[in-house]
């Protein structure tokens, strides 16, 4: 007999958002509520990609999806704009001067035991 597959749709959401709660709007959400107001099922597989070129509203992001015990992300990507990070090397985005490669990996492993397979890239 022949193995059968069952495939599950792809939807992409790409969304607008805002890096401030404060200034929260049903157009422009504040990423968090962005993903939580999908009311995603259990069987979702939510995908996160963060490389909005702004290390201080990126790392923001990172620290409240690590706190926010509701968050779905199942897998992230983040491009870290940190120092000793061999590929900004001729990049115009200017890394953090106050963060450094290891600092970065501690995020990274946060991320990873709440269960979020966490990537840098």
């Amino acid at each position: 007999a022949a193995a059968t597959t069952t495939t599950t749709p792809l939807r992409v959401i790409p969304a607008m958002i805002s890096s401030d709660p404060l200034q929260d709007k049903e157009d422009f959400p504040f990423l968090p509520r962005v993903i939580r107001d999908e009311h995603p099922s259990i069987n979702d597989y939510i995908v996160f990609k963060l490389d909005v070129d702004k290390p201080l509203v990126e790392q923001q992001l990172i620290e409240y999806i690590i706190n926010d015990d509701n968050n779905r992300i199942d897998e992230l990507f983040w491009t870290h704009h940190v120092l000793g990070n061999y590929l900004w090397d001729g990049i115009d985005t200017a890394p953090r001067q106050d963060m450094t490669l290891r600092q970065s990996y501690e995020y990274f492993w946060k991320l990873r035991q709440k269960g979020i397979r966490a990537h840098s890239w």
